[in-house]
């Protein structure tokens, strides 16, 4: 793993999943700087960093909180339920969903290595442009008016406005006053191609479909009326202390988007 002050990282299972050739590679400076270059838009291995940062610290504090329920969207390869489980005091239910398939082969990952899985986390197969929200968590046992906070990670810069207003649509009919939304999203000019923002040219390149096929930058919703920014000086601190005065001369502010929590009241 990248051992470097500003971006080492408290995930140690994301390392025991990765293919033996990625770990070799991670740990040879120069191989893996050639890798990023080739593979990663400019800025784009910081931000990430950043956004683990800022998505664990939401994510510790509602543990903190004695949140009743987490919602992941997207959930992917997210380890947070294993990585934070001896926080979870209170016996939050955590809800992952994903695509059938991913979420098949996250648990054969982690079978095969031994993890050991909570069991107040629920998996949620779903197909999100065919399957109705409220039906398939309410089947895994999402109980509304709970006082919940729904994560989406790297997730909204793929969804049309639709699937986005209908997303919301499904947290504001469900949270609880308290619940908590952190979320994601790449800034408009990065699809205008204004190209002001470091790395911009790239980033564009991993959504252009997604911008060909109608998909927008994220815009305010009134769904979200009765919602305020929110996010403790903790969560700053924890999640941004190394974008603060960026990673390797990066400005924080030359990034193509950023992250968000928003707070029911």
């Amino acid at each position: 793993m990248d051992e470097r002050e500003r971006y080492a990282g408290p995930d140690r299972i994301a390392y025991l999943l990765v293919p033996t050739f990625f770990k070799l590679l991670i740990k040879l400076k120069w191989p893996f700087d050639l890798f990023k270059r080739f593979f990663f838009a400019k800025g784009i291995y910081e931000y990430v960093i950043a956004r683990t940062r800022y998505f664990d610290a939401v994510f510790i504090d509602s543990l903190e909180k004695g949140f009743d329920q987490i919602v992941i969207f997207g959930a992917g390869f997210d380890s947070r339920a294993l990585r934070f489980h001896y926080l979870n005091k209170g016996n939050t239910i955590l809800f992952e969903l994903d695509a059938p398939i991913t979420q098949q082969n996250k648990l054969k990952a982690y079978l095969s290595k031994g993890l050991f899985i909570p069991q107040n986390l629920v998996f949620v197969p779903i197909d999100f442009n065919k399957e109705s929200l409220a039906e398939k968590t309410a089947g895994a046992g999402f109980i509304a008016g709970k006082k919940t906070l729904f994560m989406l990670e790297g997730v909204t810069m793929y969804l049309s406005q639709d699937a986005i207003q209908s997303t919301f649509r499904f947290i504001a009919d469900v949270s609880a006053k308290g619940s908590m939304i952190v979320f994601d999203y790449i800034y408009g000019g990065v699809l205008r191609k204004e190209n002001r923002l470091y790395g911009e040219k790239n980033i564009y390149k991993t959504v252009a479909a997604s911008a060909r096929s109608g998909r927008l930058p994220l815009k305010r919703t009134r769904l979200l009326s009765s919602w305020t920014s929110t996010g403790s000086s903790k969560m700053t601190t924890a999640a941004h202390q190394s974008s603060k005065t960026g990673f390797s001369g990066i400005p924080a502010a030359l990034w193509q988007g950023r992250s968000t929590v928003l707070t029911r009241s």
